[in-house]
């Protein structure tokens, strides 16, 4: 029976119904390509030649000779190597063959007879060639393992059995040929040369490692590769070899092609810090402890720290400016070994992410600026030393901002951490900080930046990218102050030739300071709330941008002068920014806001005086014996307030000096030198109150403070007086100023009397009184008349009697206005009455009462009148009741009467609802017999007696 194997013809026989062993038949494929076959021992090549001829020797065997210098021959083996993919739990393993391995030997003048043992015999004696893959098909090809193809040296030696090795036993020893160098003196190296595309979702000992080693091997000036071991035969390959580049170790041990131990260990440097590290990936070939015991590829993954404590620069020097991104010094990590590392996903930039038990690994960082030490976890960045370097830092640190996770879950920034505390931030020298860079900080976000390539190979330096800092000194002033996203600013980092700019931090976002939110901490007259966008180490939280600022990149849009006023409008130029300052002595930290400022720009109520006005701001929070202690100072110079504009203005004041000082434990002050003051406008009938203002300036205030506003009043009580046949009584004179404490506007009262206690006026037997009340308020856009409210009344009263029988006649009139809404209500009066009573039997009485209200917006006259006769006869009495309602429309008028106070008309209703009396009854009491007037004034003239 015959049979082709592998183009080579095998026969045996049947004897005696016995059959024979195979046996090889010489029968060759072609004249070029020829099987050498022997099934004893199991020798499986192919035979070719190169430069070569065939003759025919005399007994009839074929023999290749030389027909060129470069003749060769060539032989290939069977598949050297099976790749096999690394088991997990539960998982099967999967396999690949690697493809056919050629040696290529060099011929002389000798001839290679085509037989099998003369085959074997010119390997053994010929020099083997080493010639690159790219070289064709002629060249030596050496897969070894799967994927990578191996160069030999020139000059190796093929070491086998010609005939077929049987032991004592008679055990025929597999065919197997060892190559070695010709003196065997030292270790066989050979060069990686090239990787073969491979399949990337088979996870293999090697895998991706197979390029990198490929790489390295074709870059090194001498073969790298040191092999001990390197055996071939038609089962596949014993192998042993090592290698150890700057960058990569490798081992690899394998046994009739099959690995059981794979080494890599991969140099490299951990993002964001630098940490030289080594992540080491160990395959062992391990028998299952459970059923059935497979003896699978099992992989164990480590990460070792080999550098975990690392020291930076300050950044102060030529050369190093992108160490001011990083307050800190030295940064330790731990662990510094970490095993059972879950499989690396590598990133395209060569670095990934270490992860246990699919959780990102959080390293311990201890990082000392100064004298401080801060303690976090961080995860980072394992990057292959091939990528360290600077061109690479950029992509690490985008890898680094989009995080561990994948999908909608990246691009979370830079990993952040809590710092809770106050450090240095820059240093002078290696032992002190820069002045005013000690700052606290809450948190710190991480990254990296390119940077000369240090001592230890590494293109990267850590970089601070946004930090969460706390104003203490706000804090401590103001009373709470939250935390601000800042940055190192571009003047500092940029910053060459040991220059120290005084911008330490940009902010990443303005940050309104707002004094005005705790105004009795510091002062309403002035409070500037700042839009701050810079932290200078010497002023402290300042508006960035070139000096002077403008004003509206100075303070927010809400940053008032006595609440009211825009500062960004009365401050034309900045020549002095506000500054606030910190002082941290421990025990007795201080905290202060200074700020001067000259007054400029008019803007409605407020009108400076120029050069002089000027507005100054001092605020002092220290801590003195242990116990907190708050100082304020404000002043304002030299200015007038029109109110509620210059163009319809009812109150003219004009201070020299407004002055504001408040210490914590004590009441606030409030003082002020008033050089005039005025009504104007439709206000100029009371002159009386005019001249009577400036005597209140000169006298003591009653000074009235809350939690919301400070308020000084001042009160002249003037003396009955009497003058020939009038008498007055019971007339004050109040003016009151309030500054609010909440950013509410400047209230200016004035009162002739009150409801309450009205003047009075007598004429002999007829009398009348009443009050003025009103309230100016300054300020856009809710500035004019805010409270407007009086009435005055007039009347007589005559009664007689004669015993038998007695009467009395009274007449009353009057007029109450008050300001309602935005209109002015006005209501007229009269009433009418008497009576008459005859031996206390009969008595019969009359009210007559007539009243008028004139409605503004409608413009209408609404009249009632009422009549009361009532008869009393002892044991029986009636009364009659005669009601009359009428309105008239008023004709159309060239003016309307509202003009008399439409410049200083309020927005908005009186809050006062006591003022909003609309009514007779309302202002003076119900109707009826019992005469209100006539009470109301007796009760005012007792008191007087």
């Amino acid at each position: 029976m015959f049979a082709v194997w592998a183009g080579t013809a095998l026969m045996h026989r049947q004897l005696d119904r016995t059959w024979s062993d195979w046996r090889l038949v010489d029968i060759w494929a072609d004249v070029r390509t020829y099987q050498a076959l022997r099934p004893d021992d199991l020798v499986a090549l192919t035979v070719r030649g190169s430069g070569l001829r065939e003759r025919v020797r005399a007994d009839g065997v074929v023999e290749f000779v030389a027909a060129r210098s470069d003749a060769r021959l060539i032989v290939e083996f069977p598949p050297q190597h099976i790749a096999e993919t690394v088991s997990e739990t539960g998982t099967t393993s999967q396999a690949r063959i690697a493809g056919p391995s050629r040696l290529a030997f060099a011929i002389g003048q000798e001839a290679v007879p085509l037989t099998v043992d003369g085959v074997l015999t010119a390997m053994r004696k010929l020099p083997l060639v080493a010639t690159p893959e790219t070289a064709g098909a002629d060249s030596a090809r050496l897969e070894l393992p799967w994927r990578l193809l191996l160069q030999l040296p020139n000059g190796a030696r093929c070491t086998h059995h010609a005939l077929p090795a049987v032991g004592h036993n008679g055990t025929t020893e597999l065919w197997h040929s060892r190559i070695t160098r010709p003196d065997g003196a030292d270790a066989l190296r050979v060069r990686p040369v090239k990787a073969l595309p491979d399949e990337p979702a088979l996870a293999t000992p090697l895998g991706h490692y197979t390029a990198t080693i490929a790489a390295l091997g074709v870059q090194s000036a001498d073969p790298p590769v040191t092999v001990d071991r390197l055996i071939l035969s038609a089962f596949g390959a014993w192998f042993g070899a090592s290698a150890s580049w700057p960058t990569l170790d490798w081992t690899h041990q394998t046994a009739m092609g099959r690995d059981y131990y794979v080494r890599v260990l991969t140099r490299g440097a951990l993002f964001p810090f630098g940490h030289r590290a080594a992540f080491v990936e160990v395959t062992e070939r391990r028998f299952d402890r459970q059923p059935p015991a497979v003896a699978a590829l099992r992989t164990t993954r480590t990460l070792i720290v080999t550098e975990p404590t690392r020291h930076y620069g300050i950044g102060d020097g030529a050369g190093k400016a992108y160490e001011r991104a990083f307050p800190f010094q030295e940064v330790s990590v731990d662990p510094r070994q970490l095993t059972d590392l879950d499989a690396a996903v590598w990133l395209p930039g060569k670095a990934f992410w270490p992860t246990q038990s699919g959780a990102t690994v959080e390293f311990t960082v201890r990082a000392g600026a100064d004298r401080e030490v801060v303690d976090f976890r961080l995860p980072m960045l394992f990057v292959d030393d091939a990528a360290v370097g600077t061109s690479h830092a950029a992509s690490h640190d985008a890898e680094y901002a989009r995080g561990p996770r994948s999908g909608v879950q990246r691009a979370t920034g830079h990993p952040t951490r809590e710092i809770g505390r106050r450090i240095a931030l820059a240093m002078k020298t290696a032992t002190q900080p820069l002045e005013g860079a000690v700052q606290e900080v809450r948190s710190m976000s991480f990254g990296g930046t390119g940077a000369a390539l240090a001592a230890n190979g590494v293109g990267f330096h850590p970089r601070v990218t946004r930090m969460e800092v706390a104003l203490p000194a706000v804090r401590q002033l103001i009373g709470s102050s939250p935390t601000v996203p800042a940055e190192f600013s571009k003047a500092f980092l940029t910053a060459t030739g040991g220059q120290r700019p005084e911008v330490l931090l940009a902010l990443l976002e303005p940050k309104v300071i707002d004094f005005a939110a705790s105004g009795a901490r510091t002062g309403m007259v002035a409070a500037p709330n700042m839009a701050v966008t810079e932290i200078s180490r010497l002023a402290g939280p300042i508006a960035g941008g070139p000096f002077p600022p403008r004003p509206q990149d100075m303070f927010a849009e809400d940053a008032r002068l006595f609440g009211v006023i825009s500062l960004r409008r009365i401050v034309s130029v900045i020549t002095s920014r506000p500054q606030i300052t910190w002082s941290d002595v421990v025990g007795a930290p201080s905290a202060k806001l200074t700020w001067s400022e000259k007054l400029t720009t008019e803007v409605e109520p407020f009108h400076p005086k120029t050069p002089t006005s000027k507005v100054f701001l001092e605020v002092l929070s220290e801590v003195v014996a242990g116990r907190p202690r708050l100082r304020t100072t404000g002043e304002v110079t030299d200015f007038t307030l029109e109110i509620p504009t210059r163009a319809c203005a009812l109150v003219v004041l004009t201070f020299k000096k407004v002055r504001f000082t408040g210490n914590s434990g004590e009441n606030p002050s409030l003082t002020f030198e008033l050089a005039d003051a005025r009504l104007a406008g439709k206000l100029n009938f009371v002159k009386t109150l005019a001249e009577k203002i400036p005597q209140a300036g000169r006298g003591g205030p009653r000074v009235e403070t809350s939690a919301v506003q400070i308020r000084a009043t001042y009160t002249i009580a003037v003396p009955t007086l009497a003058m020939g046949v009038f008498t007055v009584q019971n007339l004050a004179i109040r003016t009151g100023l309030t500054l609010s404490l909440e950013q509410r506007p400047i209230e200016i009262d004035f009162a002739f009397a009150t409801r309450e206690r009205p003047f009075l006026v007598t004429v002999s037997g007829f009398g009348g009184g009443g009050y003025l009340e009103l309230g100016v308020s300054a300020g856009e856009p809710d500035g004019g008349l805010q409270r407007f409210v009086g009435g005055i009344e007039f009347g007589a009263s005559v009664a007689m009697n004669f015993g038998i029988a007695a009467g009395e006649v009274h007449v009353f009139g009057g007029v109450v206005f008050v300001k309602k809404g935005r209109t002015i209500e006005i209501t007229g009066y009269l009433r009418i009455g008497g009576s008459v009573s005859v031996l206390g039997l009969i008595r019969v009485s009359v009210e007559l009462t007539l009243s008028l209200a004139y409605d503004v917006e409608r413009n209408e006259l609404h009249g009632s009148a009422r009549l009361v006769i009532t008869v009393d006869l002892t044991f029986w009495s009636t009364s009659v009741t005669l009601e009359c309602h009428k309105s008239f429309k008023g004709p159309s008028l060239a003016a309307d009467p509202r003009d008399a106070l439409t410049s200083v008309e309020a927005r908005q209703p009186s809050e006062d609802a006591a003022l909003s009396a609309s009514t007779v009854e309302a202002a003076l009491g119900p109707q009826g017999s019992s005469f209100p007037w006539q009470t109301y004034c007796r009760a005012f003239a007792k008191e007087s007696q």
